[in-house]
């Protein structure tokens, strides 16, 4: 809830909106269901209940963490001063969470300067801190809550009334919306539109060597590019001096698909411990999406194939993930084959895939259609701490909003005959 409640502290968003958005409404909706997620999980967590609630940044019994209302986001924790803040939102709501919460739990949550900064019954846990920021916006809020005047003071400089119209904020007291509709409207366009790609997979007559080298491969096609113009939409902070640039190849035989890629990256970033097998899009990494029921009459669900290049250890790392047998390789699909090496510009890595784990045992011929995408994230930062979250950017091959979720914008893949090859 954090960002959607400080950000109003000082701004009135109210009755106000720009090309894309009213704010006022929005936060009112995320606060809503932050308060509703914790009603829906009151039965597995001995904390949240109908009146208590307030998912958010703050301490917990494990530390500092950024807790959100969203699965695996949050542990039991409350944060008091979330429910305070939102009480210029959604007043009654907020009010009745204040008295339960110190009705409930007063004796252990509330002292000299009110209530402390969170609590987790599930773990015993109270916090014994008043934290500066959690006071700040407790006070703001209730102050605009009660009579408006941060927000009447605030809204009185020049300064930002003439910001504000220069982004295009204007009073509309009539708008019930969240998205405005010419916004939504270009979303959806996006979101449906997709982008249509063919690449074709010529037959291999000799199988190419999966040692990360390119050499030996027969390709006799050119590979297809995904550079910085592919950005994916909401995964797009590239800075414009960074040189990001993809190109895949693709071939095959009767028993295995053979992928290929080669990335140029002004910037490799290599930050992922061994252990954290799952967290590819943590940092500098591949992603290559497949599809294999395009084009037959039964479905057969998706394969996403992800790698880092070089994990710490030096070596690459890769895995299955939200797909329907997730995990390590090693695990999960011991017979693909894969490596990576350091080139002049950035890294190569190549994948042998029996079509077996595909569903396309026997199956496959000349003509045999794929949905197909590769993908690309990226990192600018070289001083990345281990393990540490630093993606700045993603592009893609089909680059619209949630490509990784989205079979249907993937592009096509197409097997060609040893004749046409």
């Amino acid at each position: 809830m954090f960002v959607y409640v400080y950000s109003h502290a000082w701004v009135d968003f109210r009755n106000r909106h720009d090309a894309y958005a009213n704010y006022w409404n929005n936060s009112v909706v995320a606060i809503n269901r932050n308060r509703l997620f914790c009603y829906a999980n009151r039965f597995r967590y001995a904390t949240y209940g109908r009146h208590v609630w307030g998912i958010t940044a703050s301490d917990g019994p494990d530390g500092y963490r950024c807790y959100g209302a969203r699965p695996g986001g949050h542990d039991g924790t409350v944060a008091p001063y979330a429910a305070i803040s939102a009480l210029p939102f959604i007043p009654q709501e907020a009010m009745a969470a204040i008295h339960t919460m110190k009705e409930l739990y007063g004796e252990r949550i509330w002292g000299k300067y009110g209530f402390t900064s969170a609590f987790n019954v599930d773990r015993d846990w109270y916090s014994t801190d008043f934290i500066g920021i959690d006071k700040g916006i407790e006070l703001l809020m209730v102050e605009n809550y009660r009579t408006g005047f941060v927000w009447r003071i605030f809204m009185r400089n020049r300064y930002l009334r003439n910001a504000m119209n220069a982004v295009g904020f204007v009073y509309d007291p009539e708008a019930h919306f969240v998205l405005t509709p010419e916004y939504t409207a270009y979303y959806q366009r996006l979101m449906t539109g997709g982008i249509e790609t063919t690449a074709k997979a010529p037959y291999a007559a000799e199988a190419p060597v999966i040692d990360g080298r390119l050499e030996d491969w027969e390709w006799g096609h050119e590979p297809q590019v995904v550079d910085a113009t592919m950005l994916v939409p909401g995964i797009d902070r590239l800075d414009p001096n960074t040189t990001l640039k993809g190109k895949f190849w693709a071939t095959w035989d009767e028993n295995r698909l053979y992928l290929a890629c080669e990335v140029e990256d002004s910037v490799l970033v290599i930050n992922m411990p061994p252990t954290r097998r799952g967290d590819f899009w943590y940092t500098d990494s591949i992603e290559f999406y497949l599809q294999p029921g395009r084009g037959l009459s039964r479905d057969l669900g998706i394969f996403k194939l992800a790698a880092i290049p070089f994990v710490a250890a030096g070596n690459p790392h890769a895995c299955r993930h939200e797909d329907s047998n997730p995990g390590p390789l090693e695990e999960v699909a011991p017979e693909v084959e894969y490596a990576s090496s350091r080139t002049a510009t950035g890294y190569a890595m190549e994948f042998s895939i029996p079509w077996h784990y595909l569903g396309l045992s026997g199956l496959v011929s000349p003509g045999t259609k794929l949905g197909f995408c590769f993908t690309v994230h990226n990192s600018d930062n070289p001083d990345a701490p281990l393990g540490a979250y630093v993606r700045d950017a993603m592009i893609a091959w089909n680059p619209v909003p949630e490509v990784w979720a989205r079979p249907d914008t993937w592009g096509t893949l197409i097997l060609v005959s040893p004749e046409d090859s």
